[in-house]
């Protein structure tokens, strides 16, 4: 590389908080990822129309509703299409 480049190979361990291990669903490769959080959200930087599509919730239920948990058959589907592992931790 040119002379006046410094590399610093040294882990910042401040950053390591802000960085995550997989791809986070429903995104399928880091470019995806990336490419989502370069996009700005905001009112100031889109029309009213498009924010409201960019921010609604995918799934609208009525107030009050019961909302039924997920089952783990549908866990491990998601898992083994995703080639991940199911998570074993319990919410108590």
């Amino acid at each position: 590389g040119p002379q006046h480049v410094i590399i610093n190979n040294k882990r910042n361990k401040k950053a390591k908080k802000y960085t995550i291990a997989n791809v986070p669903y429903p995104f399928t490769s880091k470019q995806q990822y990336e490419q989502s959080l370069r996009h700005p959200l905001g009112r100031d930087w889109n029309t009213q129309k498009s924010y409201h599509e960019m921010t609604k919730p995918e799934v609208i239920t009525k107030m009050g509703a019961i909302i039924d948990p997920i089952s783990v058959e549908t866990l491990k589907k998601h898992s083994k299409s995703k080639g991940e592992k199911p998570s074993k931790k319990r919410r108590k």
